[in-house]
């Protein structure tokens, strides 16, 4: 089901990441031909319940990852900041954020097919990259779908704990925390990459930087 919007990439027995550029580039150019803006209002009221990260949704966003683990549901966001997000005037909208919507489309077209077919729910992160749209996956759930708008990804990332970052929920993880005396992103990205390279070598110093 999911080959049919995009390219599959198996993360684990339960998620994948999907890619989405082309469908989402030829979707953006239907709609937005000749400023349809009634084909473009059309498609955002199909995904006006999607959530968009960074806005409203602070207490998702401080969950632990052993509380992410356990799995939590009505955690809900603001919704009427997230309206007036979807609801702006057709021309205040950049490309990127065009796109989202676009592959907020798509996506919610790919649960409903999951759920059609095989009577299984999902949630969904919808970013430009694969690191945000897992965490975005994880910020609302069961069934709901979550985009991140690239202005909003330093305000999302301020309170993540660091275990909720790919590659620092274990040992690796812990080691950070305790040595820096951190415990969210954003205290992480305060360091240099040169104060980081010097407490973790210069590879993981890197890592961790680029991280943050």
């Amino acid at each position: 089901i999911l080959s049919n919007f995009g390219q599959v990439e198996r993360a684990s027995v339960d998620e994948a990441y999907l890619d989405i550029s082309q469908k989402a580039n030829e979707l953006l150019e239907k709609v937005s031909s000749n400023l349809n803006k009634n084909a473009w209002n059309e498609m955002i009221s199909k995904i006006i319940k999607t959530h968009v990260a960074g806005i409203g949704d602070e207490n998702s966003t401080k969950l632990s990852r052993s509380e992410i683990t356990r799995g939590h549901s009505c955690v809900s966001s603001n919704s009427d900041f997230v309206l007036e997000w979807w609801q702006r005037p057709y021309y205040e909208w950049s490309k990127k954020e065009m796109l989202l919507a676009c592959g907020a489309c798509l996506i919610n077209e790919a649960r409903e097919e999951v759920k059609s077919n095989l009577n299984y729910s999902c949630s969904a992160g919808i970013a430009h990259n694969k690191p945000m749209a897992k965490l975005a996956s994880s910020l609302h759930k069961p069934d709901q779908q979550t985009v991140v708008p690239e202005k909003n990804v330093p305000k999302l990332l301020e309170t993540l704990p660091i275990e909720r970052i790919k590659g620092l929920g274990g040992n690796l993880g812990s080691q950070v925390k305790s040595e820096l005396n951190v415990s969210s992103a954003g205290e992480l990205s305060k360091y240099s990459l040169n104060e980081l390279n010097k407490r973790f070598g210069g590879k993981v110093g890197l890592m961790l930087f680029e991280m943050a």
